[in-house]
């Protein structure tokens, strides 16, 4: 019987915080949270789910300078495993201001977006 009191007090709790945290979120417009708790993980194209804010470039952007040795060097088999095993997309290797590798993996180019997880 004083379980059954415990429990019933332990759901109405809950269930008031519950009702109060949708107050809040309504109230204050924060409506990404119902999205954060839904989808749970970060995930890179959360970009599609999520509202997005573009950076103008700068007046004169420069293109990344490409190294003599572009892509004739080889990861090493153990780094490739990895990325595959962690389900990368891309790697980027700069070196003395030159894109030294470059590569992608499940359909991704240089012009695909994705968030970044650096």
């Amino acid at each position: 019987m004083l379980m059954n009191k415990w429990l019933k007090f332990f759901l109405l709790g809950l269930l008031g915080v519950v009702v109060i945290l949708n107050v809040y979120i309504i109230s204050t417009s924060q409506f990404y949270i119902y999205k954060a708790l839904y989808y749970n993980f970060a995930d890179i194209d959360d970009y599609k789910i999520f509202p997005n804010r573009e950076i103008a470039p700068a007046d004169q952007p420069e293109e990344w300078k490409i190294s003599s040795f572009y892509n004739k060097v080889s990861l090493p088999e153990e780094t490739e495993k990895l990325l595959a095993d962690i389900e990368s997309i891309a790697f980027l290797v700069i070196k003395d201001d030159s894109i030294l590798i470059e590569k992608y993996w499940q359909g991704y180019s240089d012009s695909s977006l994705s968030g970044s997880f650096s």
